[in-house]
């Protein structure tokens, strides 16, 4: 069980990392920059990747293991109970952020909350996917 968490988590940051820089990094890359303009000195020029490979390693551990709890090992069932979790996950923080923050407002957390679940979806697809191969 260890090992098809593990494997299925590693294929899930894979495709989590990718997808992220293809939606944010290439597809929002003009949005983003108008958003870290807005942010101002509460944010970095550049991001940090230690910590960003840490939150997605985290994250799709977290996918990974109640994907396989819940015998979620198809593509299709990885990718709609993934993206029910983020999408309640980013609302929740995109939520907490727009509250707390002058610089979040809802357009950035439309988008955040939008990108974030397509990702998350995606991600868990390919944990659904990995996890079924290894029976």
């Amino acid at each position: 069980m260890e090992r098809k968490i593990v494997l299925s988590a590693v294929a899930g940051f894979i495709t989590m990392f990718l997808s992220g820089w293809l939606i944010y990094g290439f597809l929002l890359k003009g949005q983003m920059e108008k958003w870290m303009a807005a942010v101002g000195d509460c944010g970095n020029a550049e991001p940090a990747f230690a910590p960003m490979i840490i939150a997605q390693v985290a994250i799709c551990l977290l996918l990974a293991i109640l994907l396989i709890r819940l015998n979620k090992d198809t593509f299709r069932s990885g990718m709609i109970t993934a993206a029910w979790i983020m999408l309640l996950t980013m609302i929740w923080f995109d939520g907490w952020m727009w509250a707390t923050f002058p610089f979040m407002d809802l357009e950035m957390a439309a988008f955040d909350v939008i990108g974030n679940t397509i990702i998350g979806a995606l991600t868990g697809g390919v944990i659904g996917w990995v996890s079924s191969r290894m029976d």
